[in-house]
């Protein structure tokens, strides 16, 4: 039998844990929500910086073809990108709470902050309200979920099979 000391010291890690993982979970939904709320020049402005990065890193000369030819797969893969995190980061911080469904709740929840994420750019300067970018972003929340959720049971597996050994 453990000490009570002991028993008191994992109880509190664990109420760190789910504190620093809400607190990683609420920082992503505001970084998305800020770059959301710049604005459409602000935006290209930085899609095109890192066009213009990476032109550079692989030695492309003409960098403005470049970044007229690729600007948009990047918007995109960085849609899709923020959101697979942040499917991630739903998953592992509601995983401890919803014993049943998690995936759904979890696709759910990435889904709905992608729609509410669209909904505020109607009221943002040069950006617009796009069902695309909204599947875009619920199938990069899919992906980060899947990921996540395949990672855990391979490492559960894993374990089971060690402890057994």
């Amino acid at each position: 039998m453990k000490p009570f000391s002991n028993i008191f010291l994992e109880y509190k890690i664990e109420g760190m844990k789910k504190i620093l993982k809400l607190i990683l979970l609420i920082g992503w939904m505001g970084l998305i929500f800020y770059m959301s709320s710049c604005n459409g020049e602000a935006s290209s402005a930085m899609s095109s910086g890192l066009l213009k990065t990476i032109a550079q890193f692989i030695g492309i000369s003409d960098i403005d073809s470049f970044i007229r030819n690729y600007s948009f797969l990047i918007r995109k893969t960085a849609h899709f990108s923020e959101y697979a995190v942040l499917g991630f980061l739903v998953y592992i911080d509601r995983k401890e709470y919803i014993k049943y469904r998690y995936l759904l709740i979890s696709f759910v929840l990435s889904a709905g902050y992608a729609a509410s994420d669209e909904l505020h750019q109607l009221f943002v300067s040069e950006r617009s309200f796009a069902l695309m970018d909204i599947f875009i972003d619920s199938c990069g929340a899919l992906t980060g979920i899947v990921l996540i959720h395949l990672i855990t049971v391979y490492a559960a597996k894993r374990k089971n099979f060690k402890v057994r050994n």
